[in-house]
């Protein structure tokens, strides 16, 4: 299914805007309101895109607590579907600078589609 197919491109594209440092790409990424529950549980819902903190405050944060230098989408695989969304169950990996692995984070994701548009909805890991 090739409408399905995109919505999987919508995951793609967070990933390579995250590691790019292309805030507006990675806004572009998500619909709002946009949710995402954090490891220890906690809930955050973005109302609008203005609402997103720059990308570049959660990346800075990244480097200096954790090392970060870029982030690989590992695994994704489809749990549910329909017409307008998607279930994804997703797996991405963390490294630093030097190319070390430090981190490997299992999610759940879902990407559904507005205006003719596939964008992340809402996304719920054990990453910090």
């Amino acid at each position: 299914m090739q409408n399905l197919d995109t919505a999987e491109k919508a995951i793609e594209a967070f990933f390579q805007a995250f590691n790019a440092h292309d805030g507006e790409a990675y806004v572009k990424s998500l619909h709002f309101p946009h949710v995402r529950i954090n490891a220890p549980g906690q809930v955050n819902i973005l109302q609008t895109a203005a609402d997103q903190p720059p990308l570049e405050n959660a990346l800075a944060w990244l480097a200096k607590h954790e090392g970060w230098h870029h982030s690989t989408l590992d695994q994704v695989e489809r749990v549910q579907e329909s017409e307008n969304k998607v279930h994804f169950k997703i797996q991405f990996s963390r490294f630093k600078a030097d190319g070390s692995l430090y981190a490997v984070h299992k999610s759940l994701w879902v990407i559904t589609k507005k205006d003719n548009q596939w964008g992340v909805l809402a996304r719920s890991s054990f990453a910090p």
